[in-house]
């Protein structure tokens, strides 16, 4: 790398939107707009406070923005259409990459709908099932979509599809570069005793996938969101393999304000991977900046909790 390159990682924003067709209800939606009303969540996600995060991202020297999905709570049109109206703000000098996450596809043709065609269908990328790009001189993006619906549910899910690709690419990989990030809504492994209800594992078959990434002679950071709280987690089989969790920066935790949080991962030539957290105070008028250290091999880093 020939230059300091800065990324923006943004994990789960989950823009709502209270539909008044009930014949859009008609799938998982309906459990969806229930937990929007009963569960709370409208009362947890406060949309409202998305421009002051978009700012901060506009304003910071950032050279590329990397989304690990579930833009939307239900796959609404809507939704998606509040996505766009303040993410299309962000510069085409700036590099746009993302993924979707389970939320964004409880109806995938949605993804496809023309709000996306009207300027961000190349950058949100939907359809493409993995993908590797050179953000810079030999730093690389793995993105990966993982997610699988069938009109009722949607999880995670590892391919043969994702697994040959990855097989096919690993020459080139150890070749030309010496960072790797891997853009992925899913972890494909969780810290022990965090979660609560121990929800299991999310990202499926994703055990192959994790072996061929281990003997890369390379750091790897895993972004992704999916568990909305923010962490650092060192894998525990690959030792080569951080977690990034970019935790739902509009999200209420136990009656607090949102705190906007984001995490920057600077790129240096020949120099360690510097991770900061940019995160808010509970009245939201001043931003904060922190500089983690990187976690060992299964060491679990609580930021959430960290940066209260």
């Amino acid at each position: 790398m020939s230059r300091t390159i800065k990324i923006a990682h943004i994990g789960d924003l989950h823009f709502w939107h209270l539909p008044r067709n009930p014949f859009v209800l008609l799938n998982k939606r309906v459990l969806g707009v229930g937990n929007l009303i009963v569960g709370g969540r409208a009362r947890r996600f406060r949309q409202e406070l998305a421009p002051q995060l978009v700012a901060r991202l506009n304003d910071s020297s950032f050279h590329a923005h990397l989304f690990s999905g579930d833009f939307s709570t239900t796959s609404l049109h809507h939704e998606f259409g509040k996505a766009f109206d303040h993410f299309s703000s962000i510069p085409d000098t700036i590099g746009f990459y993302s993924v979707p996450g389970n939320h964004d596809c409880y109806i995938t043709s949605e993804l496809s709908a023309p709000t996306f065609s009207r300027g961000l269908t190349d950058r949100f990328n939907p359809e493409t099932a993995i993908s590797l790009v050179e953000l810079a001189p030999q730093l690389g993006l793995l993105r990966i979509n993982a997610t699988t619906s069938n009109g009722l549910s949607a999880h995670g899910r590892i391919t043969e599809q994702h697994l040959a690709f990855l097989s096919q690419h690993q020459e080139t990989i150890i070749r030309d570069l010496k960072q790797l990030i891997v853009l992925c809504h899913f972890p494909p492994e969780d810290p022990s005793g965090v979660l609560r209800h121990d929800r299991g594992p999310q990202l499926l078959n994703a055990r192959p996938f994790i072996e061929t990434l281990s003997p890369l002679p390379m750091p790897v950071l895993w972004l992704h969101g999916h568990h909305h709280y923010r962490w650092l987690f060192g894998s525990p089989t690959a030792p080569n393999l951080t977690y990034l969790n970019g935790g739902a920066p509009l999200m209420r935790f136990g009656g607090r304000a949102p705190d906007l949080g984001f995490h920057e991962v600077e790129f240096s030539p020949d120099a360690p991977v510097l991770v900061r957290t940019h995160y808010t105070g509970a009245h939201h008028k001043d931003w904060k900046v922190v500089e983690n250290r990187l976690p060992k091999s299964g060491e679990f880093i609580d930021l959430q909790k960290l940066h209260q």
